[in-house]
């Protein structure tokens, strides 16, 4: 683990980055972070070159500070990669993913983390995972999951389960038999479920005979009946990665839209679905990949991505009339470097 001092913010408390693994062979990922009461850091992610064999799933826990609490790595014979997670009440995480083509769920609890609590398998066929995961203060867990069975296109499932993973509620969506993937899931403050994704070739709502590739966010109550759903993009190809709510319960989702030249999209919805605002973002440094957002108390948006030229993370701060406030990118030094900023969460002090 390599870690830098940046800085001192207001409040005594350190900026700070650091890099985790083996800098060499470079084949760990972090894809999901949660945050405690503590601001202890939750992370999970994938060893693509575990020790088990193929990928090795990952979970990791630092303190506010970046100070490694614990590590650890489970996996078998086959790819095991984990993409969410999620707490419960008493702080033991939850870990969602992908094991040798089955859906997955893990847990480790707070007391005893070295070793498994429970895990479980579902198996619907070939190329299904959980890419998202959300929890609410009654120890309910939302999960939104995708994949095929057999020779059929991809469908999306939500799912309400309790801590012994056992499943409230599930609903399923699909369209016309075209491949529809979930990116990311909220809760709102009622306890609405909002769901974020794409759909491969539906028809764009602009006419022409178009079919392309939309983004999509729906909205299901607290026992998953649907609510509204809507379709965002243009004529060419749209992606939904991630979304957020505000103290009004309205919705922001953020994206990438290649209509007219490629660009980031960041886009505003009100609790009853009506469109408030869509803006793309055309700047080198701030469009490419647009993967998560964040409401802070205020209302303002913070997004996040990679460039798509000089491949950069990157962070731009809206408020939530939709002007942008400003922008900042991230490099390491080392110039051959990659970076991506793939999940975003606030801490006590925003």
């Amino acid at each position: 683990i390599q870690q830098m001092f940046l800085g001192l913010g207001a409040a005594g408390d350190k900026y700070w980055y650091l890099i985790y693994g083996n800098t060499s062979s470079n084949t760990e990922t972090f894809t999901a972070h949660v945050l405690d009461s503590d601001d202890n850091i939750y992370v999970v992610g994938y060893d693509q070159s575990g020790d088990q064999g193929s990928a090795d799933g990952l979970s990791v826990k630092f303190d506010k500070e970046g100070a490694l609490q614990w590590q650890y790595a489970a996996g078998g014979g086959n790819n095991d990669n984990w993409f969410a997670c999620a707490l419960d009440n008493s702080k033991n995480l939850y870990m969602y993913g992908v094991s040798y083509y089955k859906k997955a769920f893990l847990k480790r609890t707070a007391s005893s983390p070295s070793s498994l609590s429970y895990q479980k398998k579902w198996h619907n066929g070939s190329s299904t995972t959980i890419q998202a995961a959300a929890s609410n203060s009654s120890n309910q867990f939302y999960v939104g999951m995708s994949g095929s069975s057999n020779s059929s296109s991809s469908r999306a499932r939500v799912l309400r389960t309790n801590t012994s993973m056992g499943i409230y509620d599930e609903r399923g969506f699909y369209y016309n038999n075209k491949n529809i993937y979930v990116r990311d899931l909220t809760i709102d403050s009622s306890g609405n479920i909002i769901v974020v994704g794409k759909g491969n070739d539906h028809p764009w709502p602009g006419g022409g005979g178009v079919d392309t590739d939309m983004g999509f966010v729906i909205k299901f109550n607290s026992g998953l009946t649907e609510q509204w759903q809507k379709l965002i993009g243009g004529s060419s190809a749209t992606n939904i990665n991630g979304c957020s709510t505000d103290s009004s319960d309205n919705i922001y989702v953020v994206g990438t839209d290649v209509t007219g030249g490629n660009g980031s999209i960041v886009a505003k919805i009100n609790s009853s679905g009506t469109l408030q605002w869509q803006r793309k973002i055309t700047a080198n440094d701030f469009k490419g990949s647009t993967f998560d957002c964040i409401n802070d108390s205020s209302d303002n948006l913070y997004v996040i991505g990679k460039a798509a030229t000089g491949q950069y993370g990157w962070i731009a701060k809206w408020n939530s009339s939709g002007t942008l406030q400003w922008g900042r990118i991230w490099k390491t030094p080392t110039s051959s470097d990659e970076q991506d900023f793939s999940k975003i969460r606030l801490d006590s002090n925003e």
